[in-house]
């Protein structure tokens, strides 16, 4: 017959610090080895965090605007004692002084004539969505120069600065696809304009974006710009919010 099974006896109280001394034993070389690969890591994180940068930035508005903006001309057909006779037609190029529109006054009898004040190409528009009665007409010139300006908030503005870069996204354009545009502030107007304050800009690489794409020119192109005010590394950053 097989023994009698004994009933669990638990570790007398007599053995148990025995067990518990062998058991809390641990090598010296792993507690040198657990440090130094503790110390390891956070030189390591350290490091990276002064590694990695993020730029402090303000954020505000674009306009880059033709130094030649179209003409346009508008004129009603329905207006009593007055008839109008188009001379300039559509996809025609016509110079500063060209004749545009004659307009003739039946009470007075009086002919009057509209010239072009730019060199451009005409286009006509018949109707408008405010009034489908409206005729318009727009002299566009061919566009050779251009300036940016920023419009920037009140706040952070003190912190904007003539050689800070500058970074550009367009509405028409968008970044995803297009790149954006790169420059650099050349000049800060410190007093506010409607509200808001201004700077103008100096593209760093003309219209050509970050993409390698040239942004055809326009006589107006608007957008979203910052300002970078400075490049602070996540370390910094960090243990300035600790002060």
């Amino acid at each position: 017959m097989s023994a009698p099974i004994q009933p669990y006896e638990p570790l007398s109280e007599e053995r148990s610090p025995e067990i518990h001394d062998i058991i809390g034993i641990i090598p010296n070389w792993i507690t040198r080895r657990g440090i130094a690969v503790i110390l390891s890591v956070l030189l390591l994180s350290v490091y990276i965090s002064g590694q990695i940068r993020f730029p402090e930035l303000v954020e505000g508005r674009v306009i880059i605007h033709a130094s030649e903006q179209p003409y346009r001309l508008t004129w009603f057909e329905s207006e009593p004692n007055e008839t109008f006779r188009q001379i300039a037609r559509s996809g025609q190029t016509v110079s500063a002084g060209d004749s545009l529109l004659l307009q003739y006054r039946l009470t007075d009898k009086e002919t009057m004539v509209i010239r072009s004040p730019v060199k451009g190409e005409i286009i006509v528009l018949h109707g408008t969505e405010k009034d489908p009665k409206a005729n318009v007409m727009l002299v566009s010139p061919t566009v050779k120069f251009y300036e940016v300006e920023l419009l920037l908030p009140a706040l952070g503005i003190g912190l904007v600065k003539a050689g800070q870069t500058v970074q550009l996204k367009l509405d028409a354009y968008p970044s995803n696809d297009f790149g954006m545009l790169e420059g650099e502030v050349i000049h800060v107007i410190p007093y506010p304009i409607d509200n808001q304050y201004r700077a103008s800009v100096r593209l760093t690489n003309g219209l050509r974006t970050t993409l390698d794409k040239i942004i055809p020119l326009q006589s107006y192109l608007t957008g979203k710009a910052e300002v970078v005010i400075s490049s602070k590394s996540l370390f910094r950053r960090v243990f300035s919010t600790l002060h």
